[in-house]
């Protein structure tokens, strides 16, 4: 168990986390997932804090953290997110995405890493972008949703895991026995039905 119950303690170093799902941590009142000595960084990027115990990022620690998904937001940080996820079934550990989530196409591709450093799928190609948790590229474009990340389509997801399939795209019909039906779930829409 990590001092304070942390998920990470770093001191005296850099740390970066890129493309990271860090959900259903268990931690004491007033902890942190995150703690740090000075002179100590942390950059966060395309990755997703969310269902955790106690204070997702100690207030006091210095990390930069952009296009992230991070529960309670984060000041300071770049294109940060604070919406529910959508996983597919986080209280199973499923924590990839479900279709329409906010975290689809929603990265910043320049904070893709690159098999670079260890060659880590072992296949000799060190320059190619680090594959997703299942082994799935990164980059996928989901045309049933619209990029809100950076860079040229297709965006990188938030989190370790690519959504590989299409979303339903988004709206609303009407049906003639159903009554009105939205394919994305847990959204509210206002309109008016002039006849």
């Amino acid at each position: 168990e990590a001092p304070d119950e942390a998920a990470l303690i770093y001191a005296d170093g850099w740390v970066a986390l890129r493309n990271v799902t860090i959900s259903d941590h268990v931690i004491g009142v007033g902890s942190s997932l995150f703690a740090a000595t000075a002179g100590t960084t942390l950059t966060m990027a395309n990755s997703i804090v969310w269902g955790n115990a106690g204070t997702p990022i100690d207030p006091s620690s210095t990390i930069a953290i952009s296009h992230s998904l991070i529960e309670g937001g984060y000041p300071g940080g770049t294109d940060i997110l604070d919406i529910d996820p959508r996983f597919v079934d986080a209280a199973n550990g499923d924590f990839r995405l479900a279709s329409g989530s906010p975290a689809i196409d929603a990265g910043n591709n320049a904070e893709v890493h690159l098999d670079f450093w260890m060659d880590i799928d072992d296949d000799g190609d060190t320059s190619e972008e680090l594959d997703d948790m299942d082994g799935n590229v990164r980059r996928h474009d989901d045309i049933g949703v619209t990029d809100t990340g950076a860079g040229t389509a297709p965006i990188v997801d938030m989190g370790a895991y690519e959504r590989v399939t299409g979303s339903t795209p988004a709206g609303i019909t009407v049906n003639p026995t159903a009554g009105l039906v939205t394919t994305e779930a847990g959204g509210t829409a206002t309109f008016t039905v002039v006849l």
